[in-house]
């Protein structure tokens, strides 16, 4: 996050001092640098050590998540986001908040018909919240997404009206977008970064720890804010061709696997493998297999159907 976007709860004057010094987010002065560090790289006479280190504690104060008495939480209802498919939501137990949860497979594996029915019938239970829909291809399309609500039996216009969705194609735009949902004033309850691949992929390489580096630090900006402001995020991730013998499905004929690396689904509290297959008329059949998850059973899977944009039981 911005330093900035925490004025005026702290001083403007102390946030352009550390821009000028190359001191922009949260994290390059929390974690990048000790207090001793960042003091000799500032101009004499600006602040004293004693000073800059109360303005570290009141940021980390600011950015801290209130605490909860655990004799609370069992009354506290956990909020589940459904699909409305009966052995789906077995599968996932309904998605809880305060995670990220990738959804991965090949194309035409349903992946963000998959997310989009998330979306939208989340929306339709939690009047009062925002769905964030952030689109990193510029193919997010208003009529699926009005196709796919219409298709559903409820009545409820303003959904769509809720579902915001933003176009970042550079990992600097998503930043944008996330530092600015701590200052809102409307509930967001997930995000959707459809897809998070050419995001981090571009960045990867064999021959340099950049590219990991950024992912890493991505990933924990958003476990952050997921925890912060206790929401979902989804992230939708591509598929590459399996290297050996390093497939987690449960099926043989599986080729691909998630892309982005192995160390990438240890970023993540689940890991959802779509996959499209036919049954015995050829229709169109989709498998969703759980290959990891901190909050149910790995390993496990069953298979559905998409009718007219909508999630339905095989």
């Amino acid at each position: 996050m911005r330093l900035s976007t925490l004025v005026p709860s702290i001083s403007q004057e102390i946030v352009t001092l550390f821009e000028n010094n190359g001191i922009v987010t949260d994290r390059d002065l929390l974690f990048n640098e000790s207090a001793l560090d960042i003091y000799q790289k500032l101009p004499r006479e600006v602040l004293t050590l004693s000073q800059l280190r109360a303005f570290i504690a009141r940021v980390t104060e600011l950015l801290s998540a209130s605490g909860s008495c655990s004799a609370d939480l069992p009354d506290i209802p956990r909020l589940k986001l459904l699909t409305g498919v009966a052995n789906l939501d077995a599968l996932t137990d309904g998605f809880a908040s305060s995670q990220i949860v990738e959804i991965s497979g090949d194309s035409a594996s349903g992946k963000t018909t998959f997310a989009l029915n998330l979306a939208v019938r989340y929306l339709q239970v939690q009047r009062d919240s925002i769905a964030l829909w952030i689109d990193t291809r510029g193919e997010f399309s208003p009529e699926r997404a009005y196709r796919t609500q219409a298709s559903m039996d409820h009545e409820a216009s303003d959904v769509l009206d809720r579902l915001q969705v933003s176009e970042a194609f550079e990992i600097e735009a998503v930043y944008e977008v996330l530092w600015a949902l701590p200052m809102s004033q409307q509930r967001f309850g997930c995000i959707f970064i459809d897809s998070i691949t050419p995001l981090l992929g571009s960045n990867l390489s064999a021959v340099s720890s950049q590219g990991h580096a950024i992912m890493s630090g991505f990933m924990q900006q958003l476990r952050a804010l997921a925890q912060s402001l206790s929401l979902t995020v989804f992230v939708i991730n591509n598929a590459t061709a399996l290297r050996g013998d390093d497939s987690l499905s449960a099926f043989e004929w599986t080729a691909k696997k998630p892309a982005l690396g192995p160390s990438f689904s240890f970023m993540s509290d689940s890991t959802l493998w779509l996959s499209k297959c036919h049954d015995r008329d050829d229709a169109a059949m989709y498998t969703a297999e759980m290959l990891r998850s901190r909050s149910t059973h790995s390993s496990t899977w069953t298979r559905f159907r998409i009718c007219d944009g909508v999630l339905k039981s095989a």
